[in-house]
């Protein structure tokens, strides 16, 4: 729970550098955005994760997800693995899939935080997501997951 907390506590610290520097107007042009490994990466895992929730595979599903995954939501609401794979087995949100924008990844310590907006193909609903990814036994597997609302 304090790994949960000290995570949270980061990407808040990031986010909040993140947006201060967004806010300033460069000074030199606007320069190349480049993708990042880590960009490249995780967001391939991302729309693996939307695949396998399209498809209903629970089992796969099982298997890039901890053993200690939980959703946590804007709400203050805490999802467990369990109800959050039932939840997707009975309702997988077609209108939300393959839909990433805005996909930032932070690496911090052996974790990598991803966050990204996901929305409907017209844009009139959609979610702001933190995933957090750690390794475990040789692969990559999501440890935690928060959700709000976009306006």
């Amino acid at each position: 729970m304090k790994k949960i907390a000290l995570i949270l506590t980061a990407v808040v610290s990031l986010l909040s550098v993140s947006l201060t520097t967004m806010a300033q107007v460069p000074q030199h042009g606007t320069g190349v955005l480049t993708q990042t490994r880590y960009v490249r990466q995780f967001g391939e895992m991302e729309n693996d994760l939307l695949k396998v929730i399209e498809k209903h595979d629970g089992a796969k599903l099982e298997q890039l997800l901890a053993s200690t995954f939980e959703v946590r939501k804007a709400s203050g609401e805490v999802i467990p693995r369990a109800d959050w794979i039932n939840q997707i087995k009975a309702n997988p949100n077609p209108e939300l899939n393959r839909a990433i924008s805005r996909l930032i990844v932070y690496e911090i310590g052996a974790h990598a935080v991803a966050n990204f907006n996901i929305s409907s193909a017209d844009k009139k609903t959609g979610l702001f997501i933190v995933d957090v990814w750690a390794p475990e036994n040789g692969t990559w597997v999501l440890r935690a997951r928060m959700e709000s609302e976009l306006p």
